[in-house]
């Protein structure tokens, strides 16, 4: 009796194997290569706020200069009545986000924002409630060097 060892037919066996696994490395290196960068919204945007529902006044300015900082998960806005307000930020796939923020304990000081960023401007309709009645504004913004 004779025994033949060919090594053809171990890579035969091992090649599907292989094919595999190479074919997977590439579906991986090619999602991370399409997903979006992890905090592509970050940035300063500058822009102004319109009041479109309201009585002008002080607490109320029919229009005014208002900033976004993005870094992360966390938003920050500063406008004359309000600075550096702290808001966490979780944007969805298509660049839309919202936040609704009570003040505890009796809800007196309420800001409900809801927006969308495409490219480098972000618009947004925002109520400040901390009047009485309620102003609401646009906001549009352009991030910033």
């Amino acid at each position: 009796m004779i025994l033949i060892h060919s090594s053809s037919t171990n890579r035969t066996q091992r090649s599907p194997i292989i094919l595999v696994a190479m074919g997977i490395a590439c579906f991986v290196a090619g999602l991370a290569f399409s997903a979006e960068p992890a905090h592509k919204y970050n940035g300063t945007y500058y822009g102004k706020r319109s009041l479109t529902k309201g009585k002008p006044s002080a607490m109320c300015p029919p229009e005014d200069d208002v900033s976004i900082t993005i870094e992360g998960n966390v938003l920050t806005f500063t406008t004359s009545a309000l600075e550096k307000y702290v808001d966490p930020f979780y944007p969805r796939p298509d660049g839309s986000f919202g936040q609704i923020f009570v003040d505890a304990p009796g809800g007196a000081a309420t800001v409900e924002y809801y927006g969308h960023i495409v490219g480098d401007v972000i618009e947004a309709d925002v109520t400040n409630r901390l009047t009485i009645p309620p102003c609401e504004y646009r906001w549009r913004l352009k991030k910033g060097p």
